[in-house]
């Protein structure tokens, strides 16, 4: 059942409104809901979709108090039709998903839809009603070592090899997916006796909009663990203790012990690692070598020769045919592509323009999390795989020009340095507008290639 909060104009069927929503009234603290802000338009405005259109209604999101927010992100899909007082409304909706900080009685301030000033109208905002929902503090019995984790997960546990030199580095990957409050995990323990050294590595939150083929999110912790002796060493299992709200109860996962063969050295001492267990490494993936062949090949020259001529013939009829068959089964893709594309600016405008109305540091997160969209969405990555250098390169590739790419990232610089430096002096709504600015241009060179 939903529970919606709704702005009505008219009883006889206003030409539109907005009305938000929320799936869960009672959620246990840290358990995922879903807040979603739905217009309703009988009649016909501006082509919204293209973001150059001057006019459109802009959606302006509350400020989630008490709430730790994940946008999500929109899928290319046709509004849904709705009837009401023999009306038929278009409906477009935005979702958010929200977990609860704290227990007790919440409030979610209203939602607006802001129609910008026109020659036919002024600035118009129409609102949603604020919603309340009561928290639910999580039961006691919480296991030993529980870290705040709400929701259905499982664990893979994954290493890089299970025989190595003595003091050499062994890489730990954990990948959690599931449903809950990922992004905000902590690592698990890893319980090896304290003579090891580990070292973390950067974690990657993976929302599940950012691969169309998962359902759900992914959270990916690495490590490299040093063993801290030679010949047989056990890495113990790794648990995850988590609160699962569908069942009221904890829960447990776990991966599995593994044997390690740790290999003396042959001569002197192995390399020394940095004594502190606190040091973050960059783990660097390395593509292993493909391995030669050696072959002698032996064929009679006149066979050869005929083989040759006969393939001269019969190969391009092939090779035409395989490619019609690739363009063919391709085109679906292709076409998937290009909609996303055109939607890549569409969701790092929605992201600057909920900017606008938080805090400085939130505001500038979002502001570098907007860039980070675009980018990702048109180069078809995910925003864990994506950095400056990935980001520059593709614009030198499509002929952005110098100065659109200085003004970028010096919108990301600034976005960054405000975020680590609340105290820094910035106007946020100036940073927006600048940024909304850069990436519209640079949008328009990126549909010319």
């Amino acid at each position: 059942m939903s529970f919606a909060a709704v702005t009505h104009a008219q009883e006889n069927g206003p030409d539109y409104f907005v009305e938000a929503v929320i799936d869960n009234p009672t959620p246990f603290v840290g358990e995922r809901i879903t807040y979603s802000f739905r217009f309703y338009n009988a009649v016909l405005l501006e082509d919204c979709d293209d973001e150059t259109v001057v006019g459109c209604p802009q959606y302006v999101p509350p400020e989630f108090q008490d709430f730790w927010q994940q946008d999500v992100e929109e899928r290319d899909a046709l509004p849904d039709v709705a009837f009401l007082n023999d009306r038929q409304y278009s409906v477009q909706t935005i979702d958010t998903y929200l977990y609860p900080t704290r227990a007790g009685e919440l409030t979610i301030a209203p939602a607006s839809l802001v129609f910008p000033e026109s020659v036919f109208r002024p600035e118009q905002a129409i609102l949603t009603q604020a919603i309340t929902i009561q928290a639910v503090p999580l039961p006691e019995g919480a296991p030993d070592g529980y870290n705040g984790a709400v929701g259905q997960f499982e664990m893979r546990g994954t290493i890089d090899r299970q025989s190595l030199p003595f003091g050499d580095p062994l890489r730990l990957t954990i990948t959690v997916t599931g449903i809950g409050n990922l992004e905000q995990m902590t690592p698990p323990e890893i319980p090896v006796d304290t003579t090891w050294r580990i070292y973390d590595s950067d974690t990657i939150f993976i929302p599940a909009s950012e691969n169309p083929s998962q359902q759900t999110d992914t959270r990916i912790f690495e490590w490299l663990l040093v063993p801290s002796e030679a010949g047989s060493q056990i890495l113990p299992a790794i648990d995850l203790h988590y609160f699962d709200p569908t069942v009221r109860n904890y829960r447990t996962i776990s991966t599995t012990e593994i044997t390690l063969d740790i290999i003396p050295p042959a001569d002197g001492q192995p390399e020394n690692l940095p004594p502190s267990s606190n040091t973050n490494l960059t783990i660097q993936r390395q593509a292993l070598p493909l391995k030669a062949i050696n072959a002698n090949i032996t064929t009679n020259s006149n066979n050869l020769a005929k083989i040759i001529f006969a393939l001269m013939w019969v190969f391009p009829p092939i090779v035409f045919v395989a490619a019609s068959v690739w363009g063919w089964r391709n085109r679906p893709h292709r076409r998937t592509i290009a909609k996303q594309n055109i939607s890549a600016l569409k969701h790092a405008r929605r992201r600057l323009s909920a900017a606008r109305k938080q805090n400085t540091v939130t505001a500038h997160r979002l502001i570098g999390e907007a860039i980070f969209a675009y980018f990702a969405a048109q180069l078809q990555i995910a925003t864990g795989e994506l950095n400056t250098e990935v980001m520059r390169e593709a614009m030198r590739q499509r002929d952005i020009p110098n100065d659109m790419m200085t003004d970028l990232f010096a919108c990301l610089d600034t976005a960054h340095q405000v975020q680590f430096t609340p105290n820094a002096a910035n106007n946020s709504k100036r940073l927006i507008d600048r940024t909304n600015q850069t990436l519209m241009q640079i949008d328009r060179f990126w549909k010319q290639q």
